[in-house]
């Protein structure tokens, strides 16, 4: 009897359900998806690539590149056969380390749409090839990936006519829907994808959205002033470092403004590295590009999620703080820093399925624990120098500020307590003779819609005068401002709006608003309609000061992706003095209309308070935008 083992053989048959598994589930944003269809076009070889939102007819988002185009070939051999990549062992982007190595990039546009319509064209073809995918149609589980069939056909391409080259993705029946908001978060991750303080040579990327906004993607990181730290590891463990402080402290302090030192460390298991830390004072001009505090890491040029994201302590810095009971040099929330590994020379540090990280690996830890000994040396450096700054010292400067403020509360606490006693009783007399003259003409069978109406606008700004009444009497008695649910879109538009327009028509100043959806937020009516009163009356005084009898104020409320309400109030006045824009928060500055001032002070004290911001910013039209910011989940008193 034969005895022997006859030999078994088996296949893998991957299900056509694995292609929703490695886009639509695998990739958890819109943004990220089209990172990787960016990441593609520059593996590609291409100069430029443009993302494109096309309003016209059927909403749609169009990603094209004047890369090197796949021919027919190309796409059967690469772009068909799932999780396979020629990257390793391809230059096909000349002088380029390419980004991509799991060959998964082409199904993140499962993730943005139902349709994706292919064009593609190389240098030597005639004519473009066209293919079509419809990716429900990979939904029925008992279906094989090959049981699938894709459509295409050669055609001549008005785009990719025969002397240029390149790919272009229509990506149809979106997934999702886009606004306002969505497209300056996409803008914003795209420009958070390319390392900002060294550029990706020859490699630059274009928004284009009529209505949105449109423009090439990119940022002037070093201009903004403060400390610097740059490594630079070898492979050979030769390190470089260098020191510098603002010229400003150098002089006070009577030390150089750069400080370079070299040694020797150990040879990286992790590979060569290099970064740059930047410690500044004022970050509202960063956050307004997009960028948050943070270390991030960013391979060939292209972030590496998450390191870097507010939530994401991969540095344990926020811990540090708090293990010191925050007496460290330096404050986390002023810290920004980029981190350069390369795919080639950091093998051993390599991205998670889904590229949302880096494995967790010896070799990735020992690189965690050198970008953090970093970190800290850095801030060990700051801190010398506030040692030798002593006045100028940081903490004593929010020290003075914050006795400055006990001063203000203090006046205001006197003045309040008194103004709240003696206004209430005219209001009241005021509330009730106009209902008077109302009710008087009803008597008499007349309707005046005119009296009416200046009726209903009186009433309505006695209500705002009583709840600021309230509001300067708990902050007299140092108690709690209360707070309540509040549909913020109704209660500004329809409550405020229409008394805010009585204001501006006489003077001939337009006044509109938009909302990006429905909102429902846990605050102070009372602390909310101070902020947006003097926000308004002091965009009208401006608009005044034009002296043509014109002027346009323009109100908007947002909320981000990453639930960051914003309520913006933008006018085109002559704008604010460059000279006092660093005061406008901390100093009362008279305006040129007779204000004092106080009302932005104050406004700012009341947001902070609640855990929000307000900031000013010059708009890129050159008008004049003041933003009240605060995050979903700090909306309380």
């Amino acid at each position: 009897m034969d005895t022997a083992t006859e030999e078994l053989t088996f296949r893998f048959e991957p299900s056509a359900y694995l292609q929703r598994l490695l886009g639509r589930e695998l990739i958890s944003t819109d943004a990220l998806a089209i990172a990787e269809l960016v990441k593609n076009s520059y593996d590609a070889g291409a100069r430029t690539v443009e993302v494109e939102y096309v309003h016209a007819g059927v909403p749609t988002l169009i990603v094209r590149d004047d890369g090197s185009g796949m021919s027919e070939d190309e796409f059967e051999r690469l772009w068909m056969v799932p999780g396979f990549s020629e990257k390793p062992q391809s230059k096909k982007a000349s002088g380029r380390t390419l980004t991509g190595e799991k060959g998964i990039g082409r199904f993140a546009a499962d993730k943005i749409a139902k349709r994706l319509t292919l064009v593609t064209k190389t240098v030597g073809d005639k004519i473009a090839l066209r293919v079509e995918f419809d990716w429900d149609e990979f939904n029925d589980r008992s279906l094989r990936m090959r049981d699938v069939e894709i459509k295409g056909q050669r055609v001549a391409d008005a785009a990719l006519t025969e002397f240029r080259f390149g790919t272009r993705l229509e990506l149809s029946a979106l997934r999702s829907e886009w606004n306002g908001t969505s497209w300056n978060h996409l803008q914003r991750e795209l420009q958070n994808l390319v390392t900002p303080y060294r550029d990706v040579r020859g490699f630059r990327i274009v928004v284009t959205s009529e209505k949105w906004g449109s423009g090439v993607l990119g940022s002037a990181f070093e201009r903004y002033p403060g400390y610097q730290y740059e490594f630079d590891l070898k492979k050979d463990g030769r390190l470089s470092l260098t020191f510098a402080r603002p010229r400003s402290v150098a002089e006070k302090i009577h030390k150089s403004s750069k400080l370079t030192r070299r040694r020797r460390e150990f040879s990286p298991e992790f590979g060569p590295v290099k970064g740059k830390f930047f410690y500044l004072r004022a970050t509202g001009p960063l956050r307004a590009l997009g960028f948050d505090p943070g270390v991030r890491v960013y391979r060939d040029g292209f972030r590496v999620e998450p390191y870097g994201r507010p939530d994401d302590d991969w540095l344990d810095l926020k811990s540090w703080k708090a293990s010191r009971h925050g007496h460290v040099p330096i404050n986390p929330k002023l810290l920004f820093g980029f981190v350069d590994i390369r795919r080639h020379e950091n093998s051993a540090l390599r991205d998670v399925t889904n590229r949302e990280g880096l494995i967790e690996t010896g070799e990735f830890a020992a690189f965690r624990n050198f970008v953090r000994e970093h970190s800290r040396a850095f801030a060990e450096f700051i801190g010398q120098d506030k040692s030798l700054l002593k006045e100028d010292d940081p903490a004593r400067e929010a020290q003075k500020e914050a006795q400055a403020r006990e001063v203000r509360k203090r006046q205001f606490s006197r003045i309040a307590g008194q103004l709240a006693h003696q206004l209430r009783q005219p209001l009241g007399v005021i509330g009730y003779e106009s209902g008077n003259i109302v009710a008087h003409l009803k008597q008499q069978g007349k309707h005046d819609e005119y009296v009416s109406t200046c009726a209903a606008l009186i009433a309505s700004q006695i209500r705002s005068i009583d709840e600021q009444i309230g509001l300067m009497e708990r902050r007299a008695a140092a108690s709690k401002v209360p707070a309540s649910d509040l549909d913020i879109c109704a209660w500004l538009f329809e409550g405020k709006l229409p008394s805010y327009r009585k204001l501006g028509t006489g003077d001939g100043i337009h006044l509109s608003g938009h909302c990006e959806g429905e909102m429902t937020i846990t605050f102070s009516p009372a602390v909310l309609g101070f902020v947006v009163d003097t926000l308004v009356n002091n965009a009208i005084q401006a608009c005044n000061r034009r002296g043509d009898g014109e002027g346009a104020v323009h109100i908007r409320i947002e909320k981000s992706p990453s639930r960051l309400i914003s309520v913006s109030v933008e006018d085109d006045g002559p704008g604010v003095p460059e000279e006092v824009v660093d005061r406008l928060f901390h100093e009362h500055v008279p305006s040129q209309s007779g204000g004092t001032g106080f009302g932005l002070v104050h406004s700012h004290e009341l947001i902070q308070e609640f855990g929000g911001q307000l900031r000013y910013e010059k708009a890129d039209n050159g008008n004049t935008r003041f933003v009240m910011e605060f995050r979903e989940e700090d909306q309380h008193g």
